[in-house]
């Protein structure tokens, strides 16, 4: 195991902690079940061990699905319900109050297809992979006219190679054991989404999300980053 690899799963590991605890701590707030699936377009950045890059990779389409749990930062209806000093601290700070019931943060799974193309010198290649990783993400929504909601959070994705495999004309080669796939990913980004009731439990949205690669590891061949973009539309499960 290499240096690169073993500090990606020890970071892993800290935020998948952090976010554990943190759930925990915050089970008794509003909360819903997202799913969400759509289609997203990658682009890889390839500089080599001597710094030049590589031009000759253009973006691929996949598929993204992911299924979350989102909580609110405070749930300001079953809160002043109570008669806690927690309760009457917020109620005694409206202003506070008002900020945190419109924050909102989520954990779940993501499943999504990293692709790409491209050809030198009339030699056609492509790479198609699928990772699986851990979707940890935090903002703040607005209420808009009927009822719609507006909401922009930040985004974190730790994500492992499940399966990848390179096309080079007519031969396939497994990505498992290629140093630029086979460890932890870590993108990191923004989306945004525009959701609206269809019931007194669900909800619909649609959600436009942006990732890049972060902390990408130096091999011996050079650097491989990624930048993906999914539209995805989804349903909410209200609790």
């Amino acid at each position: 195991m290499n240096n690169d690899t073993a500090s990606a799963k020890h970071h892993f590991g800290v935020w998948l902690i952090f976010f554990c605890l943190l759930g925990t701590s915050m089970r008794g707030l509003a909360q819903s079940w997202n799913w969400a699936v759509g289609p997203t377009m990658t682009q890889f950045d390839f500089v080599n061990s001597k710094g030049v890059p590589f031009s000759h990779m253009r973006p691929s389409s996949g598929l993204m699905l992911d299924l979350t749990r989102r909580s609110a930062f405070l749930d300001t209806v079953r809160l002043f319900s109570s008669t806690s000093q927690r309760a009457l601290f917020f109620r005694n700070h409206p202003q506070f109050s008002q900020i945190l019931s419109h924050g909102f943060w989520g954990l779940g799974v993501n499943y999504q297809q990293l692709n790409a193309v491209g050809d030198v010198q009339q030699m056609a290649f492509s790479y198609q992979t699928d990772y699986l990783g851990a979707l940890l993400y935090g903002g703040m929504h607005v209420h808009l006219l009927k009822q719609w909601e507006l909401g922009l959070s930040a985004v974190f994705l730790p994500a492992y190679l499940w399966n990848g495999n390179q096309l080079v004309q007519n031969q396939y080669v497994a990505l498992a054991a290629d140093e630029q796939f086979n460890h932890w990913k870590f993108l990191g980004g923004y989306q945004i989404h525009l959701m609206h009731p269809i019931s007194s439990q669900f909800r619909a949205f649609v959600q436009i999300r942006q990732l890049s690669s972060l902390w990408s590891p130096k091999t011996p061949s050079g650097t491989l980053d990624m930048r993906s973009t999914s539209i995805s539309f989804g349903i909410s499960f209200n609790r």
